[in-house]
């Protein structure tokens, strides 16, 4: 068990550095401020790509961990992330804050700083490596420190900036999985246990066996849309070998697992010894412990989400959601933990699935590329072979202002240049997002135009975001690749789990649509945690014994 771990205090409403105070003397003896009956562990989970249509269209086969948070939770059918950009950084980010892109600043895995002119990664820190310090706003393991300094705030997943942005600027500790091992940073203190886990080389049992996928019948099989897909002479199928022809384990070996379910195996495994060695839910000081599995959104990307892989992955969570909870149900008792389970997006489905099932779907093709290189070709035709953009589609302010062109002028240009092009279904510009007002979620339009451009204003911050936002057509693929991806507006990329199990809440199922942002004060109201007052979500509990959506909102 870690004996000095190391607090962050916040400076000011946005965060620009983390101040590292020591905590090894004897603990206060005030008592924390929370009531008696407060649940000792908010168990956070988040998997990554899991769309809502997955527990809709899985469930007849969904009867371990799955089943049991659809049996005895709030099940909000119908939640969405309310941003345009739904990607790992993102979703991640406004699950745990209650914030959207535009004011966590965290609008995607990573954007291109206009005052440098560098890259930047969203969990990037010259001085850690990494640790949380883009985000702009605070977690709700942030606002449970600040009540009670006792109570200790932990994150993991395969992905270094899910943990990170789940576990929030005063973690005790993130850790993601790097080459095989747990890692951290120095923005953390490194838990004595940590090498101890490492060692055991708990992955390296995969090394040598293949993956066969859970045996399910032909016609559930049906049932649940599985289909493998036509890929010609490079079709692949199970099993499937880990890595190359090594006779140890080697980075090949350990990069394949994370397209595998053992990842998130591994990933509970991690999560067991945390809870044992941190001591979590033990005292009177209420834990977090943030979990966000990564599987389903590796094999998704290479396989869709209708594949026989995607499925094993999930039955094979299933079951290991299962263990975990039975795990800590011995521990702590599940009636002293508060559980929630979400996404940070949905996927989209491969357009050959959609066109074997008679509706449209299309990829990116050659065509695309050059429709984009044609808009830029044509630009420059007419104002001067010059560079009009610094990267990608970011404008270059300054030659504009040199040339006496009206930024305006540019970016209506370029949108109609790129809004020629077949898979643009609409260019959302700087100028446009810019003016565009806040709306309230009991106000936002349930569709069209004005409904788009809400989620591309609450995806969009003004010193991060690129000038030109691409909403493409419905159902089209931007990757020439053979799998799927995700980061639309679209149902398919929004329509996430949101389930609650809290003492006292019992299991009900709500149809009002909710979004992702009122996770948090929604937790943070269970347990009894101030929260900021400048949420963009709102909480979603009532009275002890109910659940419902505190505002009006169309289904």
């Amino acid at each position: 068990m870690s004996t000095c771990r190391p607090r962050r205090l916040v400076a000011t409403a946005i965060i620009a550095s983390a101040t590292m105070l020591a905590n090894c003397g004897p603990p206060l003896v005030t008592p924390p401020p929370f009531a008696e009956d407060t649940p000792r562990l908010m168990l956070f989970l988040v998997i990554d790509q899991f769309s809502q249509e997955y527990l809709v269209r899985m469930r007849q086969v969904l009867s371990g961990g799955f089943g049991y948070l659809l049996d005895n939770g709030v099940v909000f059918t119908n939640a969405h992330q309310n941003h345009a950009n739904t990607v790992t950084g993102a979703g991640h980010a406004t699950l745990a804050t209650g914030s959207y892109p535009r004011r966590s600043g965290i609008i995607g895995n990573g954007w291109y700083d206009r005052e440098t002119g560098e890259e930047i990664y969203s969990v990037e820190d010259e001085q850690h490596h990494r640790s949380p310090s883009n985000l702009l706003v605070t977690t709700i393991g942030d606002w449970l420190k600040d009540m009670d300094p006792h109570s200790k705030i932990f994150a993991a997943s395969g992905k270094d900036r899910s943990a990170i942005l789940t576990g929030g600027h005063q973690a005790d500790g993130a850790f993601w999985d790097s080459d095989g091992n747990w890692e951290t940073s120095s923005y953390y203190s490194e838990p004595d246990w940590l090498d101890v886990f490492n060692d055991r080389k708990w992955l390296d049992q995969f090394f040598g066996k293949l993956w066969e996928p859970l045996p399910v019948e032909d016609d559930v099989l049906k049932e649940l849309s599985i289909v493998t897909l036509d890929e010609g002479i490079y079709q692949r199928s199970f099993p499937y070998a880990f890595g190359s022809k090594s006779l140890l384990p080697n980075s090949d070996f350990y990069d394949a697992l994370k397209s595998s379910p053992f990842s998130d195996m591994y990933l509970a495994e991690l999560a067991k010894t945390i809870i044992v060695e941190e001591e979590l839910g033990t005292d009177e000081h209420p834990d977090f412990l943030g979990l966000a599995f990564s599987a389903v959104d590796s094999v998704g990307h290479d396989f869709g989400p209708h594949s026989r892989e995607v499925l094993d992955t999930i039955l094979r969570l299933d079951q290991t959601l299962a263990d975990l909870l039975k795990f800590v149900d011995q521990l702590i008792g599940l009636d002293n933990v508060v559980i929630s389970l979400s996404s940070d997006h949905g996927v989209v489905p491969i357009p050959a699935y959609r066109e074997s099932v008679g509706n449209w779907g299309e990829q990116a093709d050659m065509d695309d590329i050059a429709c984009f290189q044609t808009a830029g070709r044509v630009l420059n035709e007419r104002y001067g072979d010059t560079d009009w953009l610094k990267v990608g589609r970011y404008l270059n302010d300054e030659m504009i202002e040199a040339a006496g062109i009206g930024r305006s002028k540019i970016e209506g240009e370029i949108a109609a240049l790129l809004a020629t092009c077949d898979s643009v279904e609409h260019v959302w510009t700087r100028g446009e997002l810019l003016a565009t007002e806040p709306t309230s979620a009991a106000e936002q339009p349930a569709e069209g135009e004005a409904y788009f451009r809400q989620l591309f204003f609450n995806s969009y911050h003004s010193e991060r975001s690129p000038d030109f936002s691409l909403q493409y057509a419905p159902y089209y693929l931007d990757s020439m690749g053979r799998g799927s991806s995700h980061g639309t507006p679209y149902k398919y990329d929004t329509w996430v789990p949101f389930i609650v199990i809290a003492p006292g809440f019992g299991s009900q199922q709500i149809s009002d649509r909710v979004h992702t942002a009122d996770m948090a004060p929604t937790l943070a109201s269970i347990m009894g945690i101030e929260t900021p007052t400048n949420l963009d979500g709102v909480d979603l509990s009532a009275s002890p014994g109910t659940m419902r959506s505190s505002r009006e909102r169309n289904p």
